[in-house]
Parts: structure tokens; sequence; C-alpha cells
């Protein structure tokens, strides 16, 4: 029987599923071990709110923890997990144990940095957690020239905070487009065109070396192009924080290989959130770095623990702000050999739905909330669809299912 549960990692995975095991009926002991000093709060933000000055959301209030009995241990580091019969005792930094029933890693992931001449600079800075907005938004003020190396989702929201700032911003990307591995070339080149409307500078090309005395000056890429810069944000992907599950001995494989209700490979230990990988339904094994999808696995986690292992098929769905837009991504649309692109009322294209084998598997939509929503329940029943309708654009999505 479980009667003491802890969660390490204190992100949006964590505080959910505390939350989830209160609402599910449980009384135990719950323990929040979170080497963050400050009480959970949304990522989402950090490249966009934080950066404009506005206050930090947190995932739940901060009175919910006392008044739900959570033992929420900040600046509590979590070194290895150890099977002890039927209970397991977490090792911590400084010193001591924690022994639970069950134990649930959502350790989340960081910045991959990448080492070159001058990344120790003052000023080459990467963003993972609130400090590090808060280090960058500090230095706006005095940050005219900023580079952004990546043009991902990080990279290109911070673009268009710091814009709104009047800084001069250049993102140097190797791809021609912005995240055009992740969009394809149709709505990437949509978000080039926002930040190129808005002033925003491309440079194809890698970041090879930053350049100053104690604080950088210049960026020179790959090509030998140098570009003035007060702050260079390398913003070139994130890794899963694994030390735990590997000092442990858990199975990991980008990420900690779950069953579809979470657990590991260790009896007894769970995970959730950007540090797990779980199998996603027709999409096979992912692991996913997005606040809906840490919700949505923190659920099940919680929810299983207590018994409930009502099979669902979790989609991946993940959006970016770029100014006044927003682009929707469900699915895995790189898994799709056959893209059809619908058009909106102006011509332009909306969404593109991307199949496999008669199946949808991702679809990537442009200020098309109600159209991801259907793509979304279409790649979670994995149903045939017949692509003629689908290229039909005057014929709704919830209608292109073939009946079987």
């Amino acid at each position: 029987m479980t009667t003491t549960i802890a969660v390490i990692g204190g992100g949006q995975a964590g505080a959910i599923l505390s939350q989830e095991l209160r609402n599910q009926g449980f009384t135990g002991e719950i323990s929040l071990i979170c080497a963050d000093t400050e009480l959970p709060y949304e990522r989402p933000p950090l490249s966009k709110g934080i950066l404009l000055g506005q206050e930090v959301v947190p995932v739940l209030p901060a009175h919910f923890y006392s008044e739900n009995g959570i033992d929420v241990r900040l600046g509590a580091r979590a070194m290895r997990v150890e099977r002890r019969e039927s209970r397991i005792a977490i090792h911590l930094e400084a010193g001591g144990e924690i022994v639970a029933d069950s134990v649930v890693l959502t350790t989340g992931s960081r910045p991959r940095r990448i080492d070159f001449p001058g990344c120790d600079l003052e000023n080459v800075l990467t963003l993972g957690d609130l400090a590090d907005a808060r280090t960058i938004y500090s230095q706006v003020p005095t940050s005219k020239r900023v580079v952004i190396a990546g043009a991902g989702f990080i990279g290109t929201e911070v673009a268009a905070s710091l814009r709104s700032h009047g800084c001069e911003v250049t993102l140097v990307e190797p791809f021609a487009e912005p995240l055009a591995n992740k969009l394809g070339s149709w709505a990437a080149g949509v978000i080039r065109e926002l930040h190129e409307t808005k002033g925003v500078a491309f440079v194809q090309d890698v970041v090879a070396q930053a350049v100053g005395t104690t604080k950088i000056e210049d960026v020179i890429t790959a090509s030998g192009q140098s570009i003035p810069c007060d702050l260079l944000l390398v913003a070139a992907g994130s890794q899963p924080n694994l030390e735990v599950a590997t000092a442990s001995g858990i199975d990991c494989s980008d990420g900690v290989v779950c069953d579809a209700f979470g657990r590991s490979s260790m009896d007894g230990v769970w995970a959730a959130g950007d540090v797990a990988s779980w199998p996603f339904g027709i999409l096979g094994r992912l692991r996913v770095e997005h606040f809906r999808t840490a919700i949505d696995e923190a659920q099940v986690v919680a929810r299983a623990i207590m018994g409930d292992e009502t099979p669902s098929v979790l989609v991946p769905w993940f959006w970016t702000d770029q100014y006044d837009h927003r682009i929707e991504v469900a699915g895995r649309p790189d898994q799709g050999s056959h893209v059809i692109e619908r058009t909106g009322p102006n011509g332009d294209t909306k969404i593109s739905v991307h199949l496999r084998g008669g199946q949808v598997v991702g679809a990537i939509g442009v200020d098309a909330p109600r159209e991801i929503r259907t793509a979304t329940n279409l790649i979670r029943s994995g149903d045939p669809v017949d692509p003629l309708l689908i290229e039909d654009s005057s014929i709704d999505l919830r209608k292109v299912a073939v009946s079987t």
C-alpha cells in the first residue's frame, strides 16, 4: 500500500502531479524535492512575459502546498534512488535521505551548452530557468545589439520579446528558415516574414567564436562573418536531466524509458514531463518537451499510482506565440510522408495536415486553433482519413475520417 510519495523535480509536472494525487483522494505524505529555490512556476513565459517585465506565473498558488500538506523542499537536490525491499530511498546531495513507497522523477530538462572559444565571456547566456530569464531582462538596458544562436522556439520567442525593447536582434541559424526542422517550409516562412517585418536579421550560419576582453563584444560565425554583440543567447536546444535516473541504474534512452502509465524499469519509480520517454500511440515512443504534455503525463501517473490504469492515448501539442500570431503543432509532422496544405478565407495556407499510411500523424497551424483540435483528435483515434477530402479546404476536417 502506498502511503508516502516523493516527487523529485519542482517544475510543471511535479506540481501538477502533487495536485492530482490530492484530487484523486490520496491522503498520505507527499514530498516535493526541488533543486530550484523557487516554488514551481510555468516555463513558457520565461521567453516571453518575463522578458517583458511581467511577474512569474506560479503553477499553483503558494498556499496550495501548505493547505494540502505538501512537504516542499526548496534547494534540495536528489542524487540517486535506491530500492530497499518494498520502499525506495532518495539520497540527497546535502546528506541524508528521504524514504518513500513511490517516487516520481520530474527532473525536466536544461539548455544544451555548446563549447566554443569565448563561451565563458560575460553576457554569453542560455535560457532554462527563472534566474536565466531575470539575468537576460536585467541586461536589456545595456544590450543594444543581441545575437541569438539558434532560431528554434526559444530563440525566436526571445527575439520577438527583445525587439519590443528596441534591441537590434540577429538570429544565427544553420537552416535557411527558423524552425524549419520542426515546422516545414510554409510555417517557417511565415515566422521568418513576421520577424523580418519587425526588423530581426537572419544569418544562415553557426556561431564559432565569441570575442571580447571580459564581456562579449563580437560574434564570429563559421564562415568568418563578424557581428557586433552586447549579449549572445545560445538557444541550441535542450537535454533531459537524467543524472538521478542513470545514477540509479534506471533504463534511459533519450529520457527515462516509461510504459503508458509512466512506470520506469525500477519498481515503484515513475517519470513524467521533459525527462520521460513515453509511448504515444501511432507516433511511437517520444520524449516531449512542453508543459501541456508534462501536465497530461503527471495526471496519468497520479491516477495510476492510485490504481486507475484506464488507457489514455496522449498526443503531443504545443504552440509558440510570435508577435500577434500563434503557431500550433500537434503530433509529429516530421513522421508524415504526405503533406496537404489547407487555405483560409484569404487564400493563404492556414494549416498543413501530415499523413502516413492514410492516418494523420501531425498538423501545423497558424491562428487555427479549431482545426488543430480536430487534427489532434484524428491523431489520437488513428482513424484512416480520405486525402481528397482533406485537400478540399471547404470541407470541415471533422468530416474527413473514413468509416470502417
